[in-house]
């Protein structure tokens, strides 16, 4: 995680941030060229009427505002328990994922992505939507992140608790139970 960035405030205080991330500049790209195309378009179109360039320059501004006001309010988030993401200009949209619910972890990234450093990862979830941090920076990283994270956890779960001694104090036990349970059915 980065020093300089804040704790998102969606966030809740007990998860310990492992990654935070959002996508690069780029990924509002083709907003950007519809709305540059609209401003050209109108510009063309305002030999006929003056009043439609400003409408068509007002609609390409704000295609392009909105996308990047909305770029900058999308977060990828991954704690030691689950991966978030954030979004949302007007309103809110926070997705969690437990990292007991991730079934598997991949990535992909473009000839341009291998280049440049950035992909997606493609997070695939039991009994529920898969999830998507789309172009981030260094997405293998990543998701051997999430796979090792995970991986902890599940070695955690399958360690038995209990000494060998217990476990044998416990047999005794049962058998003894079962011994009682057999003589009585006789």
């Amino acid at each position: 995680m980065s020093d300089e960035r804040e704790r998102p405030t969606w966030l809740p205080r007990d998860e310990r941030i492992q990654w935070e991330g959002q996508p690069r500049t780029a990924h509002i790209l083709p907003s950007v060229v519809i709305g540059v195309l609209f401003i050209i378009g109108s510009a063309w179109a305002a030999s006929a009427l003056s009043s439609l360039f400003v409408l068509g320059a007002i609609i390409g501004l704000l295609i392009i505002g909105w996308s990047y006001l909305y770029l900058q309010r999308l977060q990828y988030v991954v704690t030691e328990h689950a991966v978030w993401a954030h979004s949302g200009v007007l309103s809110r949209t926070v997705r969690r994922i437990s990292l007991e619910h991730v079934q598997n972890v991949g990535y992909t990234q473009s000839v341009r992505g291998s280049l440049f450093g950035y992909g997606t990862v493609s997070i695939e979830v039991a009994g529920g939507a898969d999830m998507w941090f789309r172009d981030i920076k260094s997405p293998q990283a990543v998701m051997e992140y999430i796979e090792s994270s995970n991986s902890d956890r599940a070695q955690d779960r399958a360690e038995i608790p209990g000494s060998v001694a217990q476990w044998r104090s416990i047999y005794k036990e049962v058998a003894a139970i079962r011994e009682f349970v057999e003589k009585d059915r006789l």
